[in-house]
């Protein structure tokens, strides 16, 4: 989970600090793959409720790469009835573009991992976490429905012309 190995640009707006202690919603998606981590990757099966759905993280601290900008959020799964309530997630830009935001620019793919304890943090990385047991995937985070909604209609817009 390290910062620096992307070939590609992709950070958060400045402006994404201000969402530190507001919820956001995570929209999970099963085609990239997800995995049950337990020392090794064991895949998940897409009628795994852990890979889809959606969830809300509560957002506890933004973390930048050693570009200084941001590339993503520690956080705190909120408690809505899935499988993925009340671990803590680390989640990541992977989409190719710069200023994301949770609204009108929203980042279509997110590396996003989920575990039972905190974080370590190194200035400049993707923070990791020391427990080898949890959950890794990907997903699209959003902080309103009209707003997501938008952004479905212009990917559903693109792959149509494909």
């Amino acid at each position: 989970m390290n910062a620096r190995r992307l070939p590609f640009p992709t950070a958060l707006s400045d402006a994404c600090e201000q969402c530190v202690g507001r919820d956001l919603k995570v929209e999970l998606q099963w085609g990239l793959g997800w995995n049950r981590m337990h020392w090794e990757l064991q895949p998940l099966e897409f009628k795994d409720n852990l890979t889809s759905g959606t969830i809300t993280v509560r957002v506890e601290r933004v973390f930048r790469g050693e570009d200084n900008r941001i590339r993503g959020f520690v956080g705190m799964g909120r408690p809505t009835g899935h499988g993925l309530d009340n671990l803590k997630a680390v989640l990541t830009t992977q989409s190719d573009r710069v200023d994301f935001d949770f609204n009108k620019n929203i980042c279509a793919i997110w590396a996003a991992w989920f575990r039972d304890r905190e974080p370590l943090s190194v200035p400049g990385d993707i923070p990791e976490f020391s427990s080898r047991t949890g959950y890794k995937g990907y997903g699209t985070i959003y902080e309103n429905e009209a707003d997501y909604r938008e952004f479905r209609k212009r990917i559903d817009l693109l792959y149509r012309r494909a």
